[in-house]
Order: structure tokens, then sequence, then C-alpha cells
């Protein structure tokens, strides 16, 4: 099963779910994921809203011996991939600007009823842009992360769009894959190159109070903190996807699922992928 647990307090106390964030409620460290047995969180504590508990005081000294003799490996993330579990490819937006962002492809489950995908098999390294960016190019990037994710014994699921199944169950460790942003003309002249996902920022102008003088309609201070979450927190909702031509502008998390956030990445805001490119594919617009 699995579990998320903080590394840094004593016998690293878990939870089974995030419902107390994704920080430890003690000393705020990002917690960890691991897959473990029944038995071995026997007298393990367990993480709260209030804290952590132990149920014998013999429990806190055995976790403190434990955390002493600790070895290197607990820190290494592992995931046991299920039989028949499905994992999809997600695309990450971290804000690093006023208009500019870092992308990822992620191969991770599907998010849990809080939200946080706990699993991610795969992570690319980042790539850069400003504004927009063609989905050509991320095409390129897709290319490479699946080749990689087909060399290590994944296959594609043909019963759902885009999702992909291990081949032999196993326990697996999270690893980085290099990947560069170049354009390849493979996919020149295709559907993917009519489109580009794009950041429309908001603007502190389109603030607006009728009568400052009037208490029902003084917000201001609500409308500045709109704007600034639009800017930063909520930036999701100012990316569009777009055509060329300029028929097409569609907000991207209205049909890409953008509420996914990862486990030890809470700042990563994930889209899936798959769904951009099935609208592609469709010609729904």
């Amino acid at each position: 099963m699995d579990v998320y647990y903080c590394e840094k307090c004593p016998g690293r106390p878990y939870t089974k779910k995030l419902s107390i964030g994704s920080n430890c409620p003690i000393c705020g460290t990002l917690l960890r994921c691991e897959d473990v047995t029944e038995e071995s969180l026997e007298g393990r504590p367990v993480l709260s809203k209030k804290g952590f508990d132990f149920s014998f005081a013999t429990d806190l000294i055995s976790s403190l011996r434990k955390k002493e003799t600790k070895k290197d490996g607990h820190s290494k993330c592992l995931f046991n991939i299920l039989d028949e579990e499905k994992y999809v490819l997600y695309l990450g937006f971290k804000k690093t600007g006023k208009v500019s962002f870092t992308c990822f492809f992620i191969l991770g489950s599907e998010p849990d009823e809080n939200g946080i995908v706990g699993k991610t098999p795969f992570v690319s390294s980042g790539f850069s842009f400003d504004e927009r960016i063609e989905v050509s190019m991320l095409e390129e990037v897709r290319d490479q992360m699946e080749k990689f994710i087909y060399s290590k014994g994944w296959r594609k699921d043909t019963s759902v769009y885009h999702a992909f199944l291990k081949n032999k169950p196993e326990v697996v460790e999270k690893t980085y894959l290099d990947v560069t942003l170049q354009y390849n003309d493979e996919f020149e002249n295709t559907m993917a190159d009519r489109y580009f996902i794009q950041y429309v920022n908001s603007s502190y102008g389109s603030i607006g109070i009728k009568n400052p003088f009037k208490k029902s309609e003084t917000g201001i201070l609500d409308e500045v903190k709109k704007v600034y979450d639009l800017k930063n927190d909520n930036f999701m909702r100012n990316l569009f996807f777009r055509s060329k031509n300029g028929e097409v502008m569609e907000e991207v998390n209205s049909f890409a699922d953008a509420a996914a956030l990862l486990f030890d990445d809470p700042y990563l805001n994930l889209l899936r992928y798959d769904k951009i490119m099935k609208e592609v594919a469709m010609e729904r617009f």
C-alpha cells in the first residue's frame, strides 16, 4: 500500500490520505511517498492535523533508534506498480516569471480524492517558454518521453485514450529523463502545428468600482486580490488553447483536468496532456 510520510520527524510518521495537506503538520516538510506492507506500519506514528501519536511510549524509543540506523535507501522514491493500474501523461506548468514558465512531462497515476498524484515513475527535465508554446514543440518532447516509457516495459492501454500500463507489475524507482525542446520536421504540416498554448496576463486596469463611497460596491481589495491570484496562485485559469487562425480560444483546464498536483511538488500544476491531444485529433473546435 502507498503511504505519505515525513522523512525528518522521529519515527517517520505516516498517513494513508493527504487530507491533512501535503506538508507535515509538525515541521512543515513536504511529505514523501513509499510503498509499504501493513505489518511494517505496526508501532509507527500516524500523522494527523494535530500532530502525530504513538500507541506506547516504547514505540517512540523504538522509532528514535530506527532513525539512527536509517539507511540511505529509505530516501529513494519507490512505487509498487500494480497489474492493470492506469497511468497517464501529464503536462506540468510552473510559473517562473511574469509571463515565463517551465514545463515538464510526467507519467503519473490518476489523482486521489484530494487531487494528488501520488505515483510518478517518470518525470522529464524542465523546458522553458515565454507567453506561448507551439503544440508541435510539445509533441517533440512527448515523442521522446513515450519512447523512453516503452523502453522501460510499458505499453499503451487501447481501452482508454493515451493511458499506459506496465507489462509486468513490479516496484520501480522514480526516474528523471533528460529531454530537449527542438523543432522536428516530422510534426510539420500536421494538426498539432495549428495550435498553441498561450498565457493571457490579467491586467490590474480591468478593476472597476462603480461607486467608491457606497459600501456595497467598495470591494476594491477583493478585486485586486482576485487579479493577483490569477497572476500567481490561480494562473492556470489564464492558460488558453488557441488556433493560429484565431478561431479557437478555449481555457485549457476546461477540458484537460487541471486540478491535480504532484505529491512532492505542490507548486507544479498538472494538465492531462492526452486530453489536449484528443481535442486536436477530434478537431472539435
